[in-house]
């Protein structure tokens, strides 16, 4: 069973339920079941179930998650009322077998497509004796409610006989009941009928009586039932494969005893009158308990529990463990841009910060120009293509001359639909790996946030760090103070940063801080003094000048887009932004991981990770937003999934930008890779070539090295040796051409995707 098959069966679920419901798949469980209060359905690894089976058991629970009420203890409460002490588990099992009845009814109204689920599922149980009888003609010497059981499951395909007007009553009123209170009810009357003894002229189970539902029933299943019992045993007087007594049609002794106590079947002819003088119940068995006559449980419903672990194969044999992603306490994950200013704003004067900025910023306006006209084209576009033209029916006075040729004479109104507001996160990778390339990602990112400018759109810029020293700073001016002990302090971090969704176990993230770099909330003076400082802290000179907490640090792009997914929820609700795109600037891979649960102690850790049958447990991811899952062992997919949860819970595209990449960055997608690259400067990677399923991949060319025909124009009229020839000058334009072409290229690209 892979996490694909898991993940399409908790989907089916939540489909079925309406709901987004928990879903646990458990090596454990032999069975499926369905937690009403935690609205939590555990299924089972079954590995060797058919697609039927496995989807008729999710619909049956589902079914109880829909219509069995959610209330405390309601089942054992029932099962007391019903048989008092001595009585509640069998009148447990006898509530199972009605409300079974009712919700698999009902569920298969309201879902038809179901039906067939049930059917062949069931079928097949019913083929490999689970019910502990797989014979046709045993089925008859079962007890009443056994009977009551196998007719409300496998009646579709098998008959199951009742011999009196009072066992078809109750096969009538379980038929019709659609409340848990009839459930109840009527489970309370098949108890106490149960424990009433038969009148002395009423036939045992198998007796004649001439109105008895399947006198020819052996012949009529005979023709749908060629195999043989699969346990291969005759019919007279033998046990079943559980060890249970089954009493024959005609009342004779069976050499076994039936679960729970010893039988009192009935005796020879030589002891009929001492038979006639005791009670006989309507199963054909009594039982003691606390000197209290009980009738037997139904042997059909608990064979069940126990033969679905045939099901399990040696795949399933190691323990599943269910870990749930938290959400994010945004507050202590955010540093907000008026903190950033502060901590910052103060760099891009030092030794002519402003200078550099201010002639690069000033060159970059024509990038910025041709970004927003692309952008604004393609909103035209759009606007053209919702226009529509309509007549109003009044005669145009300019265009009556015309009527002997044409009856195109009326006024005309055009009408436009009202087109979709659009809005940006960027992510910038605050990294130690970005350190060769931050210059040039800072400049694009800059690029990015006065396009967003230009064109007036919302927009908001983090950058991700572990450092602990700013998460530290953070949570200090929140009130929050961590303790000296490393591990106390890092399980202090996760405590504050991310907040449980359930009582079950929770998933580990990594402590991560977001830097609220840029924000269409600041104005041009607060953006560029920031934009200054960035340039200042990355040209290559003024590393040291970085303040404490804001030098390069690891990847925690995995932590960092679980909490942008919040953000970016809280952003699409403040801006009411229609089409929400973000963009992530990094170099490659996440260095962290959600693929472990978090432990308040060691003694907790090696409780859940314990090993079973010299097998380690597997690690289940459970999102509760959206409710997908994965294994946590599996590495490659922890960025993959990560990106299906904010894509789908944010409704965003999400679109990787590398920059600065060499020649041999590119070679791992192939010469037209590096070619394109050569020549185009970008190259979007292909499918096969993204496996973290980014909505578009970009590795961009780096253009802080490349010497412009105007610097050398400068430079060679500063030197009167004329060490810079025409022919420098020439490839320089050239070179500036084909980067001016590349540039508007790769700008119509991002414009599509971003409009």
């Amino acid at each position: 069973m892979t996490c694909a098959d898991n993940a399409r069966r908790g989907s089916l679920a939540r489909l079925l339920a309406t709901e987004n419901l928990h879903i646990e798949h458990s090596t454990e469980a032999q069975t499926a079941s369905f937690d009403l209060n935690s609205r939590t359905l555990t299924l089972p690894v079954w590995d060797r179930a058919n697609p039927h089976t496995y989807d008729m058991l999710v619909g049956h629970e589902v079914g109880h998650a829909l219509f069995t009420p959610n209330a405390e203890d309601g089942w054992c409460e029932a099962a007391a009322k019903i048989g008092g002490e001595a009585g509640r588990r069998v009148a447990q099992t006898y509530l199972n077998i009605v409300e079974d009845a009712r919700i698999e009814r009902m569920i298969q109204g309201r879902y038809p497509g179901l039906r067939k689920d049930f059917f062949h599922g069931y079928r097949d149980i019913w083929a490999q004796g689970f019910f502990g009888v797989s014979d046709p003609l045993k089925v008859q010497a079962s007890g009443f409610p056994d009977r009551l059981n196998l007719h409300f499951k496998i009646g579709s395909f098998v008959t199951v006989p009742f011999f009196n007007d009072a066992e078809r009553e109750f096969v009538k009123r379980i038929g019709a009941a659609l409340t848990w209170q009839e459930v109840v009810e009527i489970s309370g009357d098949l108890f106490a009928y149960m424990k009433s003894p038969l009148p002395p002229d009423q036939p045992q189970n198998g007796g004649d009586d001439d109105d008895a539902e399947g006198e020819d029933w052996e012949d009529s299943t005979e023709d749908s039932f060629d195999d043989e019992s699969e346990d291969g045993e005759s019919f007279d007087g033998e046990e079943s494969e559980d060890g249970e007594a089954v009493q024959t049609p005609q009342g004779e002794k069976s050499d076994g005893k039936p679960q729970g106590g010893e039988s009192e079947d009935a005796q020879d002819g030589e002891d009929s009158e001492k038979e006639n003088s005791q009670p006989v119940k309507r199963n054909g068995t009594t039982r003691e308990s606390d000197g209290e006559a009980v009738p037997e449980e139904a042997a059909t419903d608990g064979a069940l529990q126990r033969h679905l672990d045939r099901l399990n194969g040696p795949t399933s044999r190691g323990r599943i463990v269910h870990a749930y992603l938290p959400k994010p306490n945004i507050k202590n994950i955010v540093r907000d841009y008026t903190r950033v200013l502060s901590d910052i704003g103060h760099i891009g004067n030092a030794r002519g910060g402003s200078l550099v900025y201010d002639t690069w910023s000033a060159e970059n306006r024509k990038t910025v120009e041709l970004m927003a006209k692309a952008f604004e084209l393609k909103k035209a576009a759009e606007a053209t293509a919702r226009t529509s033209i309509r007549r109003t029916g009044v005669l145009d006075t300019g265009s009556l001359h015309k009527y002997r040729f044409t009856e195109d004479i009326f006024r005309k109104s055009s009408f436009t639909q009202d087109g979709k507001n659009h809005g940006m996160i960027l992510i910038l990778d605050w990294s130690g790996s970005m350190s060769g390339q931050m210059l040039d990602t800072v400049k694009q990112l800059i690029t990015l946030v006065g396009f967003c400018r230009r064109i007036a759109i919302p927009f908001e810029v983090y950058a991700f760090s572990d450092r602990h020293e700013i998460i530290e700073k953070n949570l200090s001016e929140n009130g929050i103070t961590l303790k000296s002990d490393p591990y106390e302090c890092e399980k202090e971090i996760f405590t504050q940063q991310w907040t449980a969704q359930t009582s079950k176990l929770t998933a580990q993230v990594s402590p991560v801080a977001l830097l609220n770099l840029f924000s269409s909330r600041m104005n041009r003076a607060e953006t560029d003094k920031i934009a200054k400082s960035l340039f200042r802290m990355y040209d290559g000179t003024a590393y040291d000048r970085a303040p404490r907490g804001y030098s390069l640090g690891g990847t925690p792009m995995n932590a960092a887009l679980l909490a942008v997914r919040e953000i970016a929820k809280s952003f699409r609700k403040a801006t009411r932004v229609q089409i929400l795109n973000t963009v992530v600037l990094t170099d490659g891979e996440a260095s962290d991981s959600v693929n472990h649960p978090h432990f308040s102690d060691s003694k907790e850790r090696g409780e859940v990770l314990r090993w079973v049958n010299g097998c380690s447990p597997t690690i289940m991811i459970h999102d509760g937003e959206s409710g997908r899952q994965w294994y946590g062992d599996s590495w490659a997919t922890q960025t993959q999934n990560v990106i299906n949860c904010l894509r789908a819970d944010a409704d965003t595209k999400v679109i990787q930008m590398m920059i600065g990449y060499s020649r041999q960055n590119v070679s791992f997608a192939g010469e037209v890779a590096v070619r394109t690259w050569a020549d185009e400067g970008f190259y979007e990677t292909t499918k096969s070539h993204n496996p973290h399923g980014w909505d578009a991949a970009f590795v961009i060319k780096a253009s802080a090295t490349e010497v412009t025909m105007e610097e050398l124009l400068a430079k060679r009229s500063a030197d009167p040796a004329k060490t810079v020839t025409t022919a420098n000058i020439k490839n320089a334009f050239i070179k500036q051409m084909k980067s001016r072409t590349s540039s508007r290229v790769l700008v119509n690209r991002l414009t599509d995707l971003i409009a």
